[in-house]
């Protein structure tokens, strides 16, 4: 058996370390494909180093080299449907490899004429979209144009699905109800395995960035009971072509302002990492000529680490106590912290008043029900 893992994001490499802590399966070759914002940074491209469960490990940053990859895989299963040998594929969600291609749409050809080809010797296991989030779609409902309903995408293998997941947006009546319809196996991370999988991940980042080293000096002057924090996300909202680049800066901006009051309470702002070079300097900038002193961390990095390893930083070393963190949470992912640390406060951004003038008519309501559905979920 052959094992070829794939990951991009730190959240998704955060992901697939909890996935080899609940699985015993020996990864021969773990490829990891950065995001283009963080392709020329070492430090932002990967988490893991090989070990007794990573044979090998290889960073992928040219288009070229993608394609070779999803060729070979294809070769692969070629073999594999020959009965010539076994692989599986360990991934985030259905057609990830696909996804990551972007417009080169014929490198995906064969990929999709062996995805309808039902192999019994190659196998898919899912470990979750971000941070072990259960995904069985190409895309969410709220980035498609169209009706509102969540119809799963359509299977790569059905001889195999296999997700290993933490939480999950769906609603436990369209969870259970897809599962059955699909024959999806599905198996829950518990708290213990992604909390120690977040400890390990911010052990091997600290060794690379040293998160004490780039706090605001400021933040030791102020009694630890009396620190407050004030997080704020962002989404890719012109990225995904949901507005122009232009409106979501104004809605950040002024958001942002509306939201940050006029005391001594400190500052984090926690970028996309898929919203662009572009957009995160620019944003950044501005903030931190206008808040100065208050913000947290003033190097670029930052965005690259998923949230939650940061409040395991700030909480696990006492630099805020958990109660005086608020987390504005614009997307499912920025608001899944909460159920790995209760005691924060959490406010789910933006509302209608900040989105409707913002947002192209096809994605308003939808942005606005992926809120409510946050709302409920988390009980803000």
């Amino acid at each position: 058996m052959i094992n070829i893992a794939f990951a991009s994001s730190f959240s998704s490499q955060v992901g697939l370390l909890a996935f080899l802590k609940a699985n015993d399966s020996m990864i021969n070759y773990l490829i990891i494909i950065p995001s283009n914002e963080h392709k020329n940074n070492e430090y932002t491209c990967t988490i893991f180093q090989k070990n007794d469960k990573i044979k090998n490990i290889v960073v992928v940053k040219s288009l070229y080299i993608k394609l070779l990859i999803i060729c070979c895989v294809d070769f692969i299963k070629v073999l594999s449907k020959l009965n010539l040998i076994k692989i599986s594929i360990i991934s985030p969600r259905p057609f990830w490899l696909f996804s990551i291609l972007g417009p080169v749409s014929f490198a995906n050809y064969f990929s999709d004429i062996f995805a309808r080809l039902d192999n019994k010797n190659c196998y898919n296991f899912y470990y979750g979209d971000g941070l072990s989030c259960f995904c069985y779609e190409s895309k969410p409902f709220w980035l498609k144009i169209g009706n509102n309903s969540l119809t799963p995408s359509r299977i790569e293998n059905k001889y195999s699905q296999y997700f290993y997941y933490y939480h999950m947006f769906e609603s436990d009546i369209i969870f259970n109800k897809t599962c059955l319809e699909n024959d999806i196996n599905v198996l829950q991370l518990d708290y213990n395995n992604l909390n120690a999988s977040i400890d390990s991940a911010l052990n091997l980042i600290n060794s690379k960035f040293s998160f004490s080293d780039c706090l605001a000096p400021g933040v030791s002057e102020v009694l630890l009971s009396n620190r407050k924090l004030l997080i704020f996300t962002t989404t890719t909202f012109s990225k995904t072509n949901r507005c122009s680049f232009d409106d979501e800066m104004k809605l950040y901006i002024r958001y942002f302002t509306e939201n940050i009051p006029e005391d001594n309470s400190f500052l984090l702002f926690k970028f996309h990492p898929s919203a662009g070079e572009k957009m995160n300097n620019m944003l950044f900038n501005i903030l931190l000529n206008k808040y100065g002193k208050r913000v947290l961390f003033v190097n670029s990095f930052i965005s690259a680490i998923p949230i939650e390893i940061i409040l395991k930083f700030l909480i696990k070393y006492h630099i805020f106590l958990e109660s005086n963190i608020t987390l504005f949470a614009c997307s499912s992912g920025t608001a899944m912290p909460k159920s790995l640390f209760t005691n924060i406060n959490l406010v789910i951004s933006f509302g209608r008043s900040f989105l409707h003038n913002i947002l192209n008519e096809n994605y308003l309501e939808k942005r606005l029900h992926q809120e409510e559905i946050l709302k409920y979920k988390f009980f803000v």
